[in-house]
Parts: C-alpha cells; structure tokens; sequence
C-alpha cells in the first residue's frame, strides 16, 4: 500500500517480545518504517528495540510518548523515554484529554519542545468527528508551526506573515509558490489568523485571498510592511509570486498610472514610484 509508509506499535496487553520484534523486522523488510507508542512498562520497550536493532538497526523510526489517560503521567517525564538508536521522540495529547484549549495543549508542545525533550508531536483524536471540539486547522498548524514541519532558507524568503497587528505575534516566512488552506497549515499558518505582512523580496508581491483556494477577492501586498486592514484575520489562501512593477513601492496598492509611449500606446499599468520598463527606470508621478 504506497499510501502508507509506517506502522506504529500500539502494544498495550501482550508485551510477548519475541512475537513484537518478529512483527516491527517483518514489517521492516516490506519497506514500511516502525515507530512504538508506548504509555508505561519501559523495560519491555527497551527489551524490544534491543531486540529488534540486533537484527535490524534502523528499523524502528521514532517512539511516541502517550501523555493521556493510562499515560497522563508521562507529561512531565517525556525525556525518560529514551531507546538506542531512536532520535525522534514525539509525545502526544488527547484533543479531548483535559479542559484546557487549543492554545493551552499547543503551549504544552511548546514546553516539551523547549525543554528539549521532542522533536515533533502528535495528536489522538478518538470517536470525535468534526464537530466543533476538533479544530483539525489549529491544531495541524500549530504543531507544525512549533516543531518547524516546513523551514525556508534565508535567502528563499520572499515574504513574511504575522499573527497580530504591527508584525507582531507568531512569524512565519514564505517562498514563491501557491498556498491552499491546508499548505498554510504545513508552514504553521493557521487559517484567518493573519494581520500583517512584510515583503522581504522586491522581487515578489503577496496575494491575499480569503478563499481557502486562492480564489474571490484579494490583497495584493507590494509595499515593504503593511497591516492587512479589513484583511485582518480573514486570509486563507495566498500567492506568492514575482512582483509585476519589478521593485517595491511605498503607496498603497490601488494607486496606479498607466504608461503611454511616445506613439500614445498604453504600455501597462504602474503604481506609483520608480518602476522598471524595457531594463530602464521610469519614475511615475
């Protein structure tokens, strides 16, 4: 099944090493990737991945640290789940273990993460649906805002996004491309929590869309820094794409001229300030 790329050992009755170990090695060799996801008895564990790297050492992928129910103590001992070989560690909550928010569990991630102790996270949703106690938006772009699922090197930056007003809040960079709803998600963008932008590139303008699928009306962003006015917490889908005037303009985006040549031909439109026609500068008024 090319869909499915890893199994996870949800071991919680048995613990039968010998049969365990048989299971992650054969899954091994048909090409799937293995991770465990244990909430107690760690002895079995380690007894299992010593077992298993004997024969296979790069078998199992990752452990995942259940920090619910049976697991809820495990919150403040994450880093003791620790295996030979095993770099990625990644605990995980219930969308509906405690009465704390989004915001709240997501901060959890955060503290493990700053505690050094995980490199990712993961989340359990059981017998929930999609009513409104699971916000699949928040959740998967905080996570992935939080352990970095997407970074852009520094000289690929085109633009940057904030969370809050006068580029404050949580900033997550951009490089040319197309962003659906769910791509903002993997970058760490959650969806309408938008409010200010800054071109890092005068190369490259921004397209806001408050469509999830870059579609409808739009802000078009070409100056360096702007907040996002009645865009504010509205955007959710943008494009990222090269700046048409050819260098950026401090002036607001619906202040346009339109360039005539000497045989009164229409060129194109331009916004005001200098901009780049033929390889020349021609400066508009």
């Amino acid at each position: 099944m090319p869909e499915i790329d890893a199994v996870n050992n949800d071991q919680e009755q048995d613990y039968d090493v010998e049969s365990a170990a048989k299971f992650h090695i054969m899954m091994y060799n048909l090409g799937y990737k293995t991770t465990f996801a244990p909430y107690t008895y760690y002895s079995y564990w380690k007894s299992l991945n010593d077992k298993i790297r004997a024969s296979k050492p790069k078998a199992v992928d990752r452990v995942m640290v259940q920090c619910y129910d049976g697991g809820a103590g495990n919150v403040n001992s994450v880093g003791t789940w620790n295996f030979t070989g095993v770099s990625e560690r990644h605990p995980g909550l219930l969308d509906y273990s405690n009465d704390w928010s989004v915001e709240r569990n997501l901060a959890q991630f955060q503290s493990w993460k700053d505690q050094g102790v995980a490199t990712g996270g993961f989340v359990w949703l059981y017998n929930d649906g999609y009513d409104e106690t699971w916000d699949l938006n928040a959740w998967a772009s905080g996570l992935n805002r939080i352990f970095g699922a997407m970074t852009v090197p520094e000289d690929e930056v085109a633009v940057r996004v904030y969370s809050d007003r006068n580029f404050g809040g949580y900033c997550v960079s951009l490089p040319p491309g197309k962003y659906y709803l769910p791509d903002l998600a993997v970058y760490g963008i959650k969806a309408k929590d938008l409010e200010s932008i800054e071109i890092v590139n005068e190369l490259y303008q921004a397209l806001l869309f408050i469509n999830p699928n870059c579609t409808g009306s739009r802000l078009v962003g070409r100056v360096s820094k702007k907040t996002l006015g009645s865009y504010n917490n509205n955007v959710s889908s943008i494009i990222v794409e090269p700046n048409p005037t050819g260098i950026s303009s401090p002036i607001e985006d619906n202040e346009e001229e339109t360039i005539y040549n000497l045989a009164g031909q229409r060129l194109q439109k331009k916004q005001k300030g200098v901009n780049i026609v033929g390889g020349k500068k021609i400066m508009v008024q």
